[in-house]
């Protein structure tokens, strides 16, 4: 029995392509295009479809330039020409992979949100795939966001017009979950499934929406690789000054004084005086911000007061994860020690966390489990890797991708009982090893 490949949403019908046992939708517009004044505009709902929708292309990336092009990153993830997209500020678009052979199946949903420091980064970069997800009875759905300046622009004067002022990319994110949420169950979904996932920045995003009222109803379970904003040992997200102070410095590299110049800049130009603050602030210039309207207060703050979503959470790090202190074990890092502070507050509050390291070196080099290593494994994409994988490593990506769908299906990665992971408590602090 073929799967779905026609689906009738509520901005009309849509046309996917029939794979092996699932079918993917590629490139469906959740929003309208940014630009012209909608450029550091939040998001605004897309059009309806005057005839069917052919979604059979990824569609073009969020603005952004490749800043490590000999780096290990590059040949990791992005040196593969299949996978090269061109940039361009329309990029609100969302992919969707399902098993569903009908639309009444109700399987559980999961929402993908890239990671690249709020700088750079896609959602159909190589290592993202849903094949493995739909082949064990979930929806995965992987959606775009502004980055940079595009996505994070704070200004005082916005503020005083709509009531709140930057976190655009935030807001994409938001409305990605919107449209997903009003029509996953065409797909075959249930949007009272809903998982929210990312890793790095994708990890931040996710648990910045898990706090946020305009979020929070929409999601059901969260997964948190390598990005726990709550909790962290310094500040991830920056007060209103504190964005004001980075977008006066942006003003005065581009020779402007308010976001209405800004939107008569070529775009490019834009990006390219991005790059050049960013050598001025190494450590994300662009990051959330507590603007009242996306995030009432800061993470640590809205922990303390029991503010998160009351929610399963799954989070962990990699063995060689960033912010690990010289000399340190990655438990003493930075991802790590939050993980765990914001896990015992969630117990405080009779919340289920499940913790985990991923400890595996990767085949090929001497990196060892660097950050971002763990992608290939956890969405099963091993064969589009250029390292040796081994059986070993197929072995570990299967046990981690059904650790995965078992905690998107049930909020417990061990919901069949056929591995040992417990959830995290002070008394007995558990932490799944992945090696």
């Amino acid at each position: 029995m073929a799967t779905l490949t026609t689906v009738s949403s509520n901005y009309g019908t849509i046309n996917g392509i029939q794979k092996d046992g699932y079918s993917v939708f590629r490139g469906i517009p959740f929003a309208k295009v940014p630009t012209g004044a909608l450029r550091f505009a939040p998001p605004q709902k897309p059009e309806s479809f005057k005839e069917a929708y052919d979604a059979f292309t990824f569609r073009s990336i969020p603005m952004q330039h490749f800043t490590d092009p000999d780096g290990l990153y590059q040949k990791e993830f992005y040196d593969n020409p299949d996978f090269h997209f061109p940039i361009s500020e329309d990029c609100l678009y969302l992919n969707i992979w399902t098993p569903a052979h009908t639309a009444s199946e109700k399987l559980p949903v999961a929402v993908w949100i890239h990671g690249g420091g709020f700088e750079h980064g896609f959602s159909t970069e190589l290592e993202f795939d849903g094949e493995a997800y739909a082949k064990k009875g979930v929806i995965l759905a992987t959606i775009s966001y502004r980055v940079n300046v595009f996505g994070f622009l704070y200004d005082q004067k916005q503020e005083e017009e709509l009531g709140f002022s930057g976190n655009q990319g935030l807001l994409d994110q938001i409305a990605a979950l919107e449209w997903i949420s009003e029509n996953i169950a065409a797909f075959g979904g249930n949007p009272d499934n809903i998982t929210i996932m990312g890793q790095s920045a994708g990890a931040m995003s996710s648990h910045v929406l898990t706090f946020s009222p305009l979020a929070t109803p929409m999601i059901h379970q969260a997964i948190l690789q390598s990005g726990s904003i709550a909790c962290f040992p310094s500040p991830m997200v920056f007060t209103k000054t504190q964005a004001q102070a980075v977008t006066d410095k942006f003003y005065e590299l581009c020779g402007v004084s308010s976001i209405e110049e800004l939107r008569r800049l070529p775009a490019e130009d834009l990006l390219d005086k991005s790059d050049e603050l960013m050598t001025l602030y190494p450590s994300l210039p662009f990051r959330p911000v507590v603007d009242g309207h996306v995030l009432p207060d800061t993470p640590d703050v809205l922990t303390k007061e029991g503010g998160m979503a009351h929610i399963p959470y799954l989070m962990g790090v990699t063995k060689d994860d960033l912010f690990i202190p010289e000399g340190a074990s990655h438990r003493e890092g930075g991802f790590f020690t939050a993980a765990v502070s914001f896990a015992n507050a969630c117990r405080k509050q009779d919340l289920p966390v499940y913790l985990y390291e991923f400890c595996h070196d990767l085949p090929g080099s001497s990196d060892g489990a660097f950050h971002s290593s763990e992608l290939w494994y956890t969405f099963g994409t091993l064969d589009r890797c250029w390292r040796p994988m081994t059986d070993a490593d197929h072995a570990l990506a299967e046990k981690m991708v059904t650790c995965w769908t078992d905690f998107m299906k049930h909020g417990n990665p061990n919901s069949t009982g056929t591995n040992d992971w417990k959830p995290w408590t002070e008394e007995h602090p558990y932490v799944k090893t992945f090696a």
